[in-house]
Parts: structure tokens; sequence; C-alpha cells
């Protein structure tokens, strides 16, 4: 069992909310999806330079990435715009046609998942109920209003995924010296891409980046703490877009004491993503050990990696 997750931000902390039993753990509101389709499940909605809504097979590209932002209303219904141009919505006016609208906002442009199996949704237009987000024949994108078939079931794959790691940046032992130990460490903070010739910071990566950690902080059942400390992290490092200040590196100098195991190690967050471009890392807290002994203990709960 896993778990659906509703919210991210509590009085400026990275907070996922658990509420119902519904397949993958997800923060659905203002994040980013790949809509793969159940059936036919090499197709994912895209929206192209041609602006019609189709079923692509090939690359991953963020045209197919598709933002969730709430109705406002409390009603659990989506507009759904396209994370590559955002000015475009899914709107369905007229029985079966399923288009892309860059107008006014209107109630046949917002859309609820209903939970079908296999971790899968019906995307159901809340203006008409009785219509669902269909792949027809892996040709066209339309709404259906007859019978539930597997081609009506999609997928949402978040943009992000994040992966928590607890790494060591630097381990003395110095249980059998005698005397103290000077030592000089580098850490690197912040926040670093993978694909540095195309590294941008827009709002919906951060948004996607807060919801995929938000998710894996929940999963691991990190501390409150530990949550702060990657939303000042976020704070700090990418509230600016210029990418020469998402990252900080300094050496500092430490003393390793006599007749004591010494460690420094370091949060980090890995980001996946199906796209090269989107994967990157982010360096947050550092944190000493000292031991008398060749083990270290954690009484605070510091250490946390994902599974």
């Amino acid at each position: 069992e896993s778990t659906r997750v509703m919210g991210l931000l509590t009085s400026g902390v990275l907070v996922a909310a658990v509420c119902c039993i519904l397949g993958e753990a997800i923060v659905f509101d203002s994040n980013s999806f790949f809509l793969t389709n159940y059936y036919y499940k090499q197709s994912r909605l895209a929206l192209p330079s041609s602006l019609d809504l189709v079923s692509y097979e090939g690359n991953y590209y963020e045209d197919q990435l598709w933002f969730l932002k709430p109705s406002g209303r409390g009603d659990g219904c989506y507009y759904l715009e396209n994370d590559y141009r955002p000015q475009y919505r899914i709107a369905n006016q007229n029985k079966e046609e399923v288009f892309a609208y860059n107008g006014n906002h209107y109630n046949d442009q917002l859309w609820r998942f209903e939970p079908g199996k296999g971790g899968a949704y019906y995307i159901v237009n809340c203006a008409y109920p009785q219509r669902r987000l269909a792949n027809w024949q892996r040709k066209k994108i339309i709404a259906y209003n007859g019978n539930k078939y597997d081609d009506q079931l999609w997928i949402l794959e978040s943009r992000l995924t994040a992966e928590i790691v607890s790494t060591t940046v630097k381990h003395i032992d110095n249980l059998q010296g005698p005397s103290p130990i000077p030592i000089q460490v580098t850490i690197t903070e912040g926040f670093k891409k993978s694909e540095t010739n195309s590294a941008t910071m827009t709002q919906r990566y951060r948004l996607a980046m807060e919801a995929s950690i938000g998710v894996e902080i929940s999963i691991v059942s990190a501390s409150a703490s530990i949550s702060a400390e990657f939303e000042n992290t976020i704070e700090r490092f990418t509230s600016i877009t210029t990418e020469t200040y998402w990252e900080k590196t300094e050496t500092i100098t430490y003393t390793v004491p006599a007749h004591r195991n010494w460690k420094i190690m370091q949060h980090q967050v890995r980001l996946h993503s199906k796209i090269p471009s989107d994967r990157a890392v982010m360096y947050a807290f550092s944190k000493i050990f000292v031991s008398k002994t060749g083990t270290f203990t954690d009484n605070t709960g510091w250490i946390v990696n994902s599974s």
C-alpha cells in the first residue's frame, strides 16, 4: 500500500499531508506529470507545435508535461496546462472533441482524477462528468462517454522523483591517535543540474522539486527539522534564476580530537527525471558525528536514506 499526498507547504516547511490510499504516492496540486495511457503503455499525451493533442511514443520532452492547476473551489478539479506551452489548457466543448485552448477559463477545461486500476486514473471532465479522456486506437485523444475501457485510464508520472541520501563527506578514525588532527573539508551547498548548458530554474520546475521532496519526506518519515532544512536550502539557492547563485562551495578547517572517531555527513536530494536536463542534485546541510568507538550513534534520527 502507498498513499496519495495532498499539499506541500505548511508555515514554510515542506510537509506532505497524507490522505487516502490510492496507489502511488502523489502530490496532485501544482505539480507536473507525464500522462501515460494505461492500455497503450508507450503512449503519452503531448502538445506539439501543431497545437493538436496527440498520443506520442518517442522520447520524453517538456511538451508532454501537464501541470495540474487547482480550480480554487476545493472541488478536486484541475486545469491541465501544458508545461512547455503554459497558456494552453485541455478543453472539451463539443461531445468527443478534445483540444488545447488558450482563451478564457471555462468549466469544460476542468478535470478530476478518479482512481481506476493498477494505480491509473480516469480523467473526467468536471462540466460533463460522463466524459472521460481516452486514447482512441492509439491515434486520437477524445472525450468518451460510453462504457469504461482501459484506454481511458492514465498513469501519472511525476516530472521529478526525489531520492534522499545521507552521504559521508569526510571520515577520520583518530581513535589511536594521541593528538588532535587539523583537517580541511570542502563542502558544497545548493543545487546543481546535470546539464548546465540548458539549466534554468522555472517556477514549475521548483514546484515539481518541492512536490517530489515532499512525497519522499512522507515515505521515509523524516523529521520536521529535516523538512525545514530542505525548504531552507530551496529558498536560499533556487529563488534566483541565474545558475551562478545556485550553489556555494567552501573549504572549512576542523580539528579531529585525539582518541576519537570523527566524520562529517551531508544530506543530498537526487532528483531523477525522464528528461535529462531536469536531473539534478540538491546539497543540503551537513552534520559532524564524534564517537569514542568504531561506530557512530544517531540519536536524533538525522541520517535519512531512501529505501
